[in-house]
């Protein structure tokens, strides 16, 4: 079975609004969390994506300054990502059902991407 997803709605989606903390900071959702990771050595741009209000406008920042990336970005994107999943589902019980709720299901972004996203003694990405 696949359960296809789409920014914003719905739980499962980066864009959705549901706040964690990670790394001593409130993040209001996924995207926020990952566009700023990719700036953790420029204080300034790291602040500028916290500042923006709607996660495509922090998506669309980042691309902008894409040559002030950390270098080594490509290395470390799919952990970064894999720790923000993680505090979103690991600090919500609700979250944490809905997630469990989809069994073995293969997880589809709107725009293509697959996830195999579980939780317990399983790995919650599998990219």
């Amino acid at each position: 079975m696949i359960i296809r997803f789409f920014k914003p709605s719905g739980f499962l989606s980066n864009y959705f609004r549901w706040p964690f903390v990670l790394k001593c900071r409130r993040w209001e959702n996924v995207e926020h969390f990952y566009q700023a990771a990719k700036f953790v050595h420029d204080p300034a741009r790291f602040t500028a994506i916290c500042r923006h209000a709607d996660p495509d406008a922090a998506k669309g920042f980042a691309r902008e300054h894409r040559a002030a990336w950390s270098p080594d970005w490509d290395l470390v994107k799919v952990s970064v990502m894999q720790e923000a999943l993680r505090a979103k589902f690991g600090q919500s019980a609700l979250l944490t059902r809905e997630l469990l709720a989809t069994g073995d299901a293969t997880l589809e972004e709107g725009g293509g991407i697959a996830l195999r996203c579980v939780l317990g003694n399983r790995s919650i990405v599998e990219w």
